[in-house]
């Protein structure tokens, strides 16, 4: 279940966002969000951004430790601890916004602020560790040798061009 909602974290989001602009007592005209004084812009939608963007996360990652619990942390296949560092570098985003509200908001005068900037750091390297989790583990990009198939995971279901139109698609 935990690994069915981390797939849809940004349609969680997203939905989270529309109830709270259809909600809106007043919007502003120009770009089409809540004005501040908005009860539920200023209640709701980052409560409500901040669970669904840790949560599903957080039980994913604790799933991937109960796995390499039960095999063992000096078991010579730590690919659930790997696994695991995917889902806590998804945890550290939402963690900072928590922590600094305004941290997904540049200043006035177009510089940035500490929590922004660090919010982009993990943000970039939770996307490039998820990115390379997914082409090289759960599709086997790059895993394989044999002809016909370049790059492809061993045991397949599907003919090769499905696997490679799905991984452009992913």
């Amino acid at each position: 279940f935990a690994d069915v909602i981390t797939s849809m974290g940004q349609s969680l989001k997203d939905i989270g966002s529309i109830m709270v602009l259809l909600g809106c007592d007043v919007a502003d005209g120009e770009n089409n969000h809540c004005k501040k004084d908005s009860w539920i812009a200023a209640n709701f939608e980052p409560k409500y951004l901040i669970i669904v963007s840790f949560i599903p996360f957080w039980f994913r990652f604790w799933q991937c430790m109960k796995k390499q619990y039960k095999l063992g942390f000096l078991h010579e296949n730590n690919t659930q601890l790997w696994n695991a560092g995917k889902y806590a570098s998804k945890l550290i985003p939402p963690f900072i916004l928590l922590m600094n509200p305004r941290a997904n908001k540049q200043e006035s005068d177009g510089y940035m602020n500490d929590g922004f900037a660090l919010y982009i750091l993990f943000n970039l390297i939770a996307t490039f560790y998820c990115s390379f989790w997914d082409y090289y583990y759960d599709w086997g990009l790059c895993r394989s040798r044999k002809s016909g198939s370049y790059g492809l995971r061993e045991k397949r279901t599907f003919k090769p061009i499905v696997y490679y139109l799905a991984i452009l698609e992913n």
